[in-house]
């Protein structure tokens, strides 16, 4: 990692995955805010430090996406915060128990349409949970993070689509995408529940990373189907005008 990329990765001992959006430079010029909004990976296994760390940056508002049974398997627990649980369920592992079942070899290149797949589903059917999300960002007197599970896939989709709102390039929006691999650790128990399930290294390699086409494949999907970022966030999104003033208010700084 660079010096830029380094600054925006917060290390903490229950966490590998949390990072700050500021600093990324809108079209119109202006900045990201430092400190004002964050994305990350599970926080169920914070450390009493780690919580002083955040409350210490003015973290008061956790949006949860994971599944409602995630949630319930390793709920968080930060009293200081308010917790506001948007759950996107992931058919992912429901198609590779299908395949596997059905004697189909799940290899590497099949992973990876997969995981294509499922990033196009997530925002196609889950517009309305992400506009929630941006809403929270807008109108919070607080620093918001947002987060999944692995920090990758919903929370990647999620700040592409903020990142997007604000005016971001989606070059940058890709390189801030891609930084997970270079920071994300993966939990030991789920590498051996997958091998268990008969998933090989590259397979494994392909779900607990990041790939461009991946979260490209979500976003030309948007080009295919609305004309774009931009008609999607007005349409299928229902962001309305002074809901992204509000967020552009909010989030960069002022010129």
């Amino acid at each position: 990692m660079n010096e830029a990329q380094l600054e925006r990765v917060l290390p903490l001992a229950g966490a590998s995955n949390f990072r700050d959006l500021g600093g990324y430079v809108a079209r119109d010029g202006r900045r990201v805010k430092w400190r004002c909004i964050f994305r990350s990976d599970r926080l169920d296994e914070l450390a009493p430090a780690d919580w002083q760390r955040l409350a210490a940056l003015g973290v008061g508002t956790a949006v949860d996406l994971r599944a409602a049974h995630e949630c319930a398997n390793a709920p968080t627990q930060w009293p200081a915060a308010r917790r506001v649980a948007l759950p996107i369920e992931s058919s992912l592992g429901a198609r590779i128990e299908s395949l596997l079942a059905a004697g189909t070899p799940v290899d590497a290149a099949l992973m990876r349409r997969l995981m294509q797949h499922e990033y196009r589903r997530m925002l196609l059917d889950h517009a309305g949970r992400f506009a929630e999300l941006l809403r929270i960002v807008a109108d919070s007197d607080d620093a918001v993070v947002f987060h999944c599970a692995a920090g990758k896939d919903r929370t990647g989709i999620a700040a592409a689509l903020l990142l997007g709102a604000l005016g971001v390039d989606r070059a940058v929006v890709e390189q801030d995408y891609l930084l997970t691999n270079a920071v994300y650790r993966r939990p030991p128990d789920l590498q051996q529940q997958a091998h268990a399930r008969g998933l090989n290294a590259e397979v494994l390699q392909v779900m607990w990373t990041v790939h461009a086409s991946h979260l490209g494949a979500a976003l030309d999907a948007l080009d295919e189907l609305h004309g774009g970022l931009e008609p999607f966030l007005g349409g299928p999104m229902g962001l309305e005008p002074a809901l992204r003033e509000r967020l552009a208010d909010r989030l960069l700084e002022r010129g």
